[in-house]
């Protein structure tokens, strides 16, 4: 039997699940989720990433003293980041999923500001 959720069809099992997901979250995210497409933190951990390098650069007030704060703070990440991946080539699995892309984009951006920021992380170079 087939249930509509926001527009969408599921069946009865994925409705209810959908139901608890779908809450003012992005469906597209769910579908990736329910499928087991990506791991949703590591996307939402390499989203605040890259968002917290965007708000960094385009912030009137940038200056070299907050670029250096902002490094000294992702190093805390980037160890959080490497001890997760360990010796896995992707970040959700075997192959690769957007959260891999998303990652690659957010850690292009920070090398961006420091080329040498990733020297201690082997596993995210």
């Amino acid at each position: 039997m087939l249930h509509n959720v926001k527009g969408r069809r599921f069946h009865r099992e994925a409705s209810v699940r959908s139901r608890r997901f779908l809450n003012n979250r992005d469906p597209v995210i769910y579908l990736y989720v329910w499928h087991g497409i990506l791991s949703y933190m590591v996307f939402f951990q390499a989203f605040d990433l890259m968002m917290s390098n965007v708000r960094l650069c385009y912030d009137p007030a940038y200056n070299d003293e907050r670029r250096k704060i902002y490094l000294e703070e992702f190093q805390e990440k980037a160890d959080h980041l490497s001890r997760f991946l360990g010796d896995h080539p992707f970040v959700a699995g075997d192959q690769v999923t957007y959260a891999d892309f998303l990652l690659f984009e957010a850690l292009s951006g920070i090398l961006a500001l420091s080329s040498g920021v990733l020297k201690n992380h082997p596993v995210l170079q």
